[in-house]
């Protein structure tokens, strides 16, 4: 996902300190939470309990500490090559050296083959090409 930090674009692919105001967790899933140092709005509602949880796709404007972080998520999936130890999350099969694989916007990745007959993706529910129209 990205953050934009005062005019300044930021990835984060785990914990990010959002500059002492609190931390945004990207969780596997392809959401974030974020936990609240102080007082924080997520949108102008403030959060409840100083946590509150983004969905995947879903743009938000956290401020906190007279600073804005506005938080959006970059276009992910296609083709890439396997990473060792990985598996397909369709057929739980392990990936050949070298294979290329494919992947949801989650990050999620599949053979070739069970990628293109999902239905929709077991990580984040985004549909697939095989879904009934």
């Amino acid at each position: 996902m990205d953050i934009v930090i005062d005019g300044q674009p930021v990835s984060c692919d785990g914990v990010l300190d959002l500059g002492g105001t609190g931390r945004l967790h990207a969780l596997p899933c392809g959401d974030a939470f974020v936990v609240a140092a102080g007082d924080m709005t997520c949108d102008g509602r403030p959060l409840v309990g100083r946590a509150t949880r983004i969905a995947w796709g879903r743009r938000a404007l956290l401020r906190a500490g007279g600073r804005a972080f506005a938080l959006s998520w970059r276009p992910g999936g296609g083709p890439r090559a396997a990473v060792p130890g990985q598996e397909c999350r369709l057929c739980f099969g392990a990936y050949r050296a070298g294979e290329e694989v494919s992947a949801c916007v989650c990050e999620a990745t599949f053979h070739r083959d069970c990628f293109a007959l999902r239905v929709d993706c077991p990580a984040c529910g985004a549909p697939g090409r095989g879904a009934p129209a």
